[in-house]
């Protein structure tokens, strides 16, 4: 076992002084490319008809004014509001909180210890 670990030892120092004594590898000198040609700018595409019974948005036309009613964030063990940012959240005026969210929910049932928390 010591006679493998010294010549493992003796084959890296080896190794190492002959990549030394070779000097440092440079890659080679960039050669310069023509400029491609301009290309056009790609048109439109096409929507497709939306499937009978499917949702379909369409985010390039205006929808008009979301509704402040929809404004919330995620809230639960791992995400909480001390008592000196409370203020501070309501200002935001957040009307639907996703408890628990995140992945915290997907992975953990939620016992009644975490809805007493929530409340």
């Amino acid at each position: 076992m010591r006679n493998t670990r010294l010549r493992t030892f003796l084959l890296l120092l080896l190794l190492g002084l002959w990549a030394c004594a070779r000097g440092p590898v440079l890659p080679a000198a960039p050669t310069a490319l023509p400029s491609p040609s301009p290309t056009a700018l790609p048109t439109l595409t096409p929507v497709r008809t939306p499937a009978a019974g499917g949702l379909y948005v369409d985010a390039a036309q205006p929808q008009g004014p979301i509704s402040p009613l929809v404004f919330g964030t995620n809230y639960g063990p791992l995400l909480f509001v001390p008592l000196q940012m409370q203020p501070s959240a309501q200002e935001a005026h957040l009307t639907v909180l996703r408890y628990p969210g995140g992945n915290w929910g997907d992975n953990n049932d939620i016992d009644l210890w975490n809805l007493d928390q929530f409340f």
